[in-house]
């Protein structure tokens, strides 16, 4: 939870331990640049570890990558690489048919990487660094954006003399999303109708089989069922 997509840290997720407790828990104490990979919840996720948040650890959710003195590998090159569509398509691929999606250390240490000499890998950290730039300045941009069409939205509920809810049955339809199982999803887009869940910005992947009739209404909206990707309500307003 404490590392964003990107890779950056959310500091104000770290939790704390003791001293004694740091010095005890050898195994999971952390060095510079140190690579974090995610291998469960929201797996394939990749930090680097910098001076600022030493002294740190880290709990069983997380791999530790650490290059040996002998690689031939540069540190942010590796990170580069653990973030790209190469490494996130054979951790897909390892979880279909996984209700519960965890990876093992035997899983991370089969992933396979290409490694171009060091004059090349050099390249393309310097690429990547200048496209993260670009990135960061337009994230910014966006974030400000969308600030002010928040803003907006604050001040019309502000000056607006009446609200409504979602379960006004004049004003909107609102129901829930079907149960697809772990096992009938793919990532393969010719297998059929995409399924998204929780992340509304992309599918979680695609399913050829006939989705099951919808459950009750309480425990899909609010997550209590076994199966994933089975939670969501939509609402939509009434076509009078």
């Amino acid at each position: 939870e404490s590392i964003e997509g990107n890779g950056d840290f959310q500091i104000d997720k770290f939790m704390q331990i003791s001293q004694e407790c740091h010095q005890t828990l050898k195994r999971s104490q952390l060095s510079n640049n140190d690579i974090l990979f995610s291998i469960a919840g929201s797996l394939g996720r990749v930090a680097m570890v910098n001076k600022e948040i030493l002294p740190a650890n880290t709990n069983q959710a997380l791999a530790i990558i650490r290059l040996k003195q002998s690689s031939m590998i540069i540190h942010k090159y590796l990170f580069s690489l653990l973030k790209s569509q190469i490494i996130q398509q054979q951790i897909n691929d390892l979880k279909i048919g996984v209700s519960q999606p965890n990876l093992s250390l035997t899983q991370i240490s089969n992933l396979k990487i290409p490694l171009p000499p060091i004059d090349i890998q050099e390249k393309i950290v310097k690429e990547c660094e200048a496209v993260d730039k670009e990135v960061e300045s337009a994230k910014k941009e966006n974030d400000k954006l969308k600030q002010e069409i928040e803003n907006y939205f604050q001040d019309i509920y502000k000056k607006s003399d009446t609200t409504y809810k979602l379960n006004d049955e004049n004003l909107f339809n609102i129901f829930i999303g079907k149960r697809v199982l772990a096992k009938d999803i793919s990532q393969n887009s010719s297998d059929g109708i995409r399924v998204y869940s929780a992340n509304f910005y992309e599918s979680f992947g695609y399913t050829k089989k006939e989705i099951k009739s919808h459950i009750s209404y309480s425990a899909n909206l609010f997550g209590l069922v076994e199966e994933e990707h089975s939670g969501g309500a939509i609402a939509f307003p009434r076509k009078n």
